[in-house]
């Protein structure tokens, strides 16, 4: 039999409002969070602090820590190629954001341009 206690719970979890995708992204982030997989990704993450020395795309930067220079791949970002429409504006943009800025990076992985993932 249903409780009305029931859908007074969800109602105040997962407001009515939201959309379908907002729930299952809510519900996902609970779940992801209660496991601690969030946590651990980024406890088991090297990390690293530099310099920013320049942009080498819209997704690269080249950063210096301590006299050596590494070339460093943002994660999950797309961004155009070179030769391809409207890679300078994107490289220049990510040059503007980070310039003169000390960053923080997670490494994820090495690619096979030896560039740090993160």
């Amino acid at each position: 039999m249903f409780n009305g206690l029931e859908e007074i719970t969800v109602v105040k979890l997962i407001p009515r409002a939201c959309t379908n995708t907002v729930r299952i992204l809510l519900i996902v982030t609970v779940l992801l969070q209660g496991c601690g997989l969030l946590l651990s990704t980024f406890a088991s993450a090297s990390q690293y602090e530099g310099k920013f020395i320049k942009g080498a795309g819209g997704d690269s930067i080249t950063i210096l820590i301590e006299d050596t220079q590494f070339r460093v791949r943002l994660a999950e970002i797309d961004a155009p190629e070179r030769g391809q429409p409207f890679w300078r504006k994107s490289r220049d943009v990510l040059a503007d954001y980070v310039a003169g800025k000390v960053v923080t990076i997670f490494k994820i992985n090495i690619d096979r341009y030896e560039r740090i993932v993160g």
